[in-house]
C-alpha cells in the first residue's frame, strides 16, 4: 500500500510562470492492480506518477507498505529503495540501443547487485520468455520494433523483485496490435503487483483499469473503481480503414490514379506538373503528404475488439525463485572489463580527440617540469655550507653591524649559559685521490676548521687527531669521491684514513671521517691556534716601521720552531734573533731599536717606550708562522689591526695585546683581560689555579674588548671581535632559554645546521615562490582541461547516464565509471609526458652535475612520484566533477534537461 500524503509541487517557484503541478494533493493506492491516472497533456498525471516513482522530488510524504517513508528527498536512501523494488516501462523505452537484449537486461541486475551468472542467465530467460522475447536475446536493441523494444523494458522491469510498476505512456508510440500486447502483459503482472499507469486514452484505461484517478491542474477531481468495458474501441482518428472508404481508379498509358473517400469532399481539382523527374501538384483543397502524417493505412474494415478476444492468461509472472546472488570472485575481473571498456572508447576518440591527447600529454610534460624547478628550488640544498650539528652560532637578526658580537658572547660565557666557544677559520682545502694508475680525483672544497676537543663528533671511522697534523674531515666531502666513482665503489671510507689534504696551505694526515655536518675540519688543538692567529691576525696586520728596512713583528721565544742558520740563540731579555730571508737586515752584533707597552700597575695605563734588542742570530723555520723576529721578551704585537667585514670602510677592530705571559695552548690552560677583576683579585700573577681547575698562563688588554668584562680568553673562548656568525658554542641550557635572555638584543642562537638551511630557505624563497605559483597555474589549467574533456565525455553519454539512473543506478557507479575513464585517459596521456620529463631531467641533471662536478640541479624521486599522485588526484577530482554535478538533479531533471 502506498499513501500519499499533501504532495505538492511547483515549477518555476516564485517567478510570474509559476505552475503548481501537483496541488496538496492526498491518496492512497493499493498492493496489487492496474491504477491509471487519466488526465490531458499537462495536467500533471506524468509528474505525480515520477515522484511516487522516485524519479523526480516533491514537498509531502509517501509511504510505500510502511516499510519504507519519504518525508525529505533524499535521493541515495530513494534510490536504494527504487532499485530494488520498482520497475519502470518509459514511453520511449530507454533501452541501450548498442546493447543486446541479453545486456539491457544484465545491466539493470549488476545496477542492483545481482552479479552472479547462473542467477543472470536464469532471470533473463525466465523474463524474456514470459514476454515472448527470448528469441531475440542477442538482437541489438535498436534493431528491434516498437512493440519489441517495449516488451524488452517490461522484461527489464520485471527482472528484479518488483513491487510496483511505473508505466509512463507505455503505448504512446505503438500502433493498435502492439498496444494489445503490452497492455495484456501489464494486466496480468498486476495480478500480483502495483502497475501505476498514465495515458491520456481515455479506451484504453477504461478497458484496463482497476481504478481510474482522473486529474487537471494538479488535482485528482476524480477517483474511481473502474468498470472495465467488454469492447475496446480502436482509434479511429489515426488509422485509416480502406475497405470502410469509396474507392475510385483511373488509369492510362502514363499514368495511374487510386482514389478513397469518406464523401467529405466534391470537385476535386487537380493539376499535376512533371518536370525533371518532379511532380509539381496543384489543388482547391487542403493538401497533406502521406508520408509527413501520422495515419494509419489498414487495408480492412473497422472491426470491434471485444474482451474476450484478448488472452490475458498467455501471459504468467512468478518471481517468487528470484535468489539475490553476488558473485565475489568477479569483482576484480569486472573492475579490469571497466578498465578495458575505458581504454576502447578512449581509442575510437575521433580526430577532435587526437589534438586532446597531444594537449593532455604536453601538460603531462609540463607538469613535470614545473616540478622539477620547483624541487630544484625548493630544495635545501646545504651542500655549501659548512655546518655542525653540536655547534650552535650567533646570528644578528636585525642585520645591526654596529652590534657587538663579541660582548654577546662574552656575557652568555660568563653567565655560564655556553661553553666551548671557538672562532672558526675557513679555507680552501684539496684532497687528492689516486683511484687508478691513470685517474686522479681532485676534490677542492672550502672547509671550516675548529678545535676537535671543542666538538662532540660522531666519528663514522677512525679517531680524533692525537698530535699535529692530524685532521677530521666531513664525510660529505668523501660522498662527492663515491659520486664520481659511480659504481666502481673502489673506495669505502676506511680507505681515506692515513691520506693527506692540504688545509690553508698546510699539509695534514686524515685521522677520522665525521658525520652529522658538513664542510668540517676538526684539528688538534695547536693547529687550530695557528691557523687563527695567522688567518685573523697576520692576513690584514699593519706592521710597525722599525729601525730596520722591513716590516716585522715579533714572536716570543719558542726555541723548538726554528734552526739557528748563523750567529747563536737567544740567552737573555735583549737579545733577538731575525729570520734569514729578511732583505735589509743589520749585520749580527747591531743593536736596533723596537716599541714596546709597558703596564703601569699604579695608573692602570700602558706607556709606549722603546727598547733596545741586539742582534745576536739568524735563523730559518719550517713553520710559515715563524718569519719574524724572535724575542724572549713577552713583547706586544698585533698593534692597530684592522680585519674582518668591511662595510663603507668601516671594521671591527681587535687589538689583543699580550702584557705578560702567553696565549693558551690546551683547554686546561687561560689568560685574562688585565681589566677583568680577576686579574685585579690574583695581583697578575702567572701559572695561578683557578677554581674550575685552568691555570693562569697570560694577561692580555684590547681596545676591541669592553673594559668591564671578564675576558677570560681560552682554547674554548677566543673572545676576537670578528666578523659576524664567525662564533661557535655548545649550550648549557635550552636554546629557548638562551633566545629569551638576548631576544632584547636582537640576536638569536641557532644550531648552525638549522641557520644554513634558514639561509637556503631565504636565499630561495622568491624562486619557489614562482615555481609555486607555475605550478598551480599549471595545475588549474590542467584541471579546466580534463573537466571539459569529460563533460564533453559525459553530455556524448548523456543518454546511457539518464538510462541508469532512471532504474535506479547508484551514483557511486556512476562516479567510479568516470573516474575509471579520468585514470585511463591520464595514463595514456599525460602520464606518458610526464614520465617522458621526468626522465629527461633526470639525465641532464646528471650531465650537468657531473660536468662541473658539484650539484647544480638537484633530483629527488619522491617528489616526483608525489607530483604524479599529485596529477592523478586532480584528474580525479575533475574529471568525476562534471558528472558529480550533474547527478545533483534527479533522474527526472536529468531526463528532461536533455530530452531523453
Amino acid at each position: 500500500m502506498i499513501k500519499i500524503n499533501n504532495l505538492n509541487k511547483y515549477f518555476n517557484r516564485g517567478k510570474s510562470n509559476e505552475i503548481h503541478v501537483i496541488n496538496n494533493t492526498t491518496f492512497t493506492l493499493p498492493d496489487t492492480g492496474l491504477i491509471t491516472f487519466l488526465g490531458h497533456s499537462g495536467s500533471g498525471k506524468t509528474t505525480l506518477l515520477n515522484v511516487i516513482g522516485g524519479l523526480d522530488k516533491a514537498s509531502g510524504s509517501i509511504s510505500y507498505n510502511d516499510d519504507f517513508n519519504i518525508n525529505h528527498y533524499n535521493m541515495t536512501k530513494i534510490d536504494k529503495y527504487r532499485s530494488q523494488n520498482i520497475g519502470y516501462v518509459f514511453q520511449n523505452y530507454n533501452l541501450l540501443p548498442n546493447e543486446t537484449v541479453y545486456n539491457n537486461l544484465r545491466i539493470a541486475l549488476e545496477l542492483i547487485g545481482i552479479t552472479d551468472k547462473e542467477e543472470i542467465d536464469k532471470r533473463i530467460e525466465y523474463c524474456l520468455k514470459a514476454v515472448g522475447m527470448y528469441k531475440y536475446r542477442k538482437k541489438l536493441a535498436y534493431a528491434l520494433s516498437g512493440g519489441q523494444q517495449q516488451r524488452v523494458s517490461i522484461a527489464r522491469a520485471l527482472i528484479k523483485k518488483t513491487k510496483i510498476i511505473i508505466a509512463d505512456e507505455p503505448t504512446g508510440n505503438l500502433d493498435h496490435a502492439n498496444t494489445i500486447e503490452v497492455m495484456n502483459i501489464l494486466k496480468k503482472i498486476s495480478k500480483t503487483s502495483l502497475v501505476l499507469l498514465v495515458t491520456h486514452e481515455k479506451n484504453i484505461a477504461e478497458y484496463y483499469s482497476d481504478y481510474i484517478y482522473e486529474i487537471a491542474d494538479g488535482k485528482i477531481i476524480n477517483e474511481r473503481e473502474n468498470d472495465p468495458n467488454t469492447i475496446l474501441n480502436k482509434d479511429q482518428a489515426s488509422t485509416v480503414y480502406l475497405k470502410d472508404l469509396d474507392y475510385f481508379e483511373s488509369s492510362d498509358e502514363k499514368c495511374n490514379i487510386k482514389i478513397h473517400s469518406d464523401g467529405s469532399i466534391n470537385n476535386i481539382d487537380f493539376h499535376l506538373i512533371i518536370k525533371n523527374n518532379t511532380i509539381f501538384l496543384e489543388t482547391n483543397n487542403n493538401l497533406k503528404l502521406l508520408n509527413q502524417s501520422n495515419l494509419k493505412i489498414v487495408d480492412s474494415h473497422y472491426e470491434e475488439e471485444v474482451k474476450k478476444d484478448i488472452d490475458i492468461d498467455s501471459f504468467s509472472y512468478d518471481s517468487s525463485f528470484f535468489v539475490d546472488k553476488k558473485d565475489s570472485m568477479n569483482v576484480f575481473k569486472r573492475f579490469i572489463g571497466s578498465i578495458k571498456g575505458s581504454r576502447a572508447s578512449f581509442k575510437q576518440m575521433k580526430k577532435k580527440g587526437k589534438f586532446l591527447k597531444i594537449a593532455l600529454g604536453l601538460i603531462g610534460f609540463v607538469i613535470a617540469s614545473a616540478i622539477a624547478s620547483y624541487v630544484n628550488s625548493a630544495t635545501v640544498n646545504t651542500d655549501y655550507y659548512s655546518y655542525s650539528k653540536g655547534c650552535y652560532s650567533l646570528v644578528d637578526e636585525l642585520n645591526n653591524w654596529d652590534n657587538e658580537y663579541s660582548n654577546i658572547v662574552t656575557d652568555l660565557y660568563n653567565k655560564n649559559l655556553i661553553s666551548n666557544v671557538i672562532v672558526p677559520c675557513e679555507g680552501y682545502s684539496h684532497l687528492k685521490i689516486q683511484v687508478l694508475a691513470n685517474y686522479e680525483i681532485n676534490k677542492y672544497p672550502t672547509l671550516t676548521c675548529v678545535p676537535a676537543n671543542a666538538v662532540k663528533l660522531d666519528l663514522v671511522c677512525g679517531n680524533l687527531p692525537q698530535k699535529e697534523k692530524e685532521v677530521v674531515v666531513s664525510q660529505n666531502i668523501f660522498n662527492s669521491v663515491f659520486s664520481e666513482l659511480g659504481s666502481d665503489k673502489l673506495y669505502s671510507y676506511n680507505d681515506f684514513i692515513g691520506q693527506s689534504i692540504s688545509v690553508l696551505n698546510r699539509e695534514y694526515t686524515i685521522s677520522g671521517i665525521s658525520k652529522n655536518d658538513n664542510n668540517m675540519c676538526y684539528l688538534y688543538d695547536l693547529d687550530y691556534y695557528i691557523h687563527i692567529w695567522d688567518s685573523y691576525h697576520t692576513v690584514s696586520e699593519r706592521y710597525e716601521e722599525i729601525t730596520m728596512d722591513a716590516k716585522i713583528r715579533y714572536y716570543e721565544y719558542e726555541k723548538d720552531k726554528y734552526t739557528i742558520i748563523e750567529g747563536r740563540d737567544l740567552e737573555n731579555n735583549n737579545e733577538i734573533i731575525v729570520p734569514c730571508n729578511v732583505s735589509n737586515i743589520k749585520a749580527i752584533g747591531s743593536e736596533v731599536e723596537l716599541p714596546y707597552l709597558s703596564y703601569n700597575k699604579e695608573t692602570n695605563e700602558f706607556d709606549t717606550i722603546n727598547k733596545k734588542y741586539t742582534i745576536v742570530g739568524l735563523y730559518d723555520s719550517k713553520y710559515d708562522y715563524y718569519n719574524d723576529i724572535i724575542s724572549m721578551d713577552l713583547v706586544s704585537f698585533l698593534s692597530n689591526q684592522k680585519f674582518g667585514a668591511n662595510l663603507e670602510g668601516e671594521g671591527y677592530l681587535s687589538n689583543i695585546s699580550y702584557i705578560s705571559g702567553r696565549a693558551p695552548k690546551t683547554h686546561d690552560e687561560v689568560s685574562i683581560n688585565i681589566y677583568s677583576k680577576t686579574a685585579q683579585r690574583l695581583n697578575y700573577e702567572l701559572n695561578v689555579t683557578l677554581e674550575d681547575g685552568k691555570k693562569v698562563v697570560g694577561y692580555f688588554t684590547g681596545y676591541g674588548l669592553n673594559h668591564s668584562i671578564e675576558g677570560l680568553e681560552t682554547i674554548d673562548n677566543v673572545l676576537l671581535s670578528i666578523k659576524k656568525n664567525d662564533y661557535y658554542f655548545s649550550l648549557n641550557k635550552s636554546i629557548e632559554e638562551i633566545n629569551k635572555e638576548i631576544k632584547t638584543e636582537g640576536f638569536k642562537v641557532y644550531n648552525t645546521y638549522d641557520w644554513a638551511q634558514s639561509e637556503v630557505k631565504n636565499q630561495t624563497k622568491t624562486v619557489i615562490v614562482s615555481f609555486r605559483i607555475t605550478f598551480i597555474v599549471l595545475a588549474v589549467i590542467a584541471s579546466l582541461f580534463i573537466y571539459f574533456i569529460m563533460r564533453s565525455r559525459m553530455i556524448s553519454d548523456i543518454y546511457e547516464i539518464g538510462v541508469y539512473r532512471s532504474l535506479g543506478a547508484k551514483r557511486t557507479k556512476i562516479y567510479l565509471k568516470y573516474l575509471i575513464d579520468s585514470i585511463v585517459l591520464t595514463t595514456m596521456t599525460s602520464l606518458i609526458g610526464y614520465i617522458i620529463s621526468t626522465i629527461g631531467y633526470f639525465y641532464l641533471s646528471v650531465f650537468i652535475n657531473t660536468t662541473v662536478d658539484m650539484t647544480v640541479l638537484q633530483f629527488d624521486l619522491l617528489p616526483f612520484i608525489l607530483g604524479a599522485i599529485v596529477m592523478y588526484l586532480i584528474v580525479a577530482i575533475f574529471g568525476v566533477l562534471p558528472v558529480f554535478i550533474l547527478l545533483f538533479k534527479t533522474p527526472k531533471e536529468i531526463c528532461s534537461k536533455y530530452d531523453i
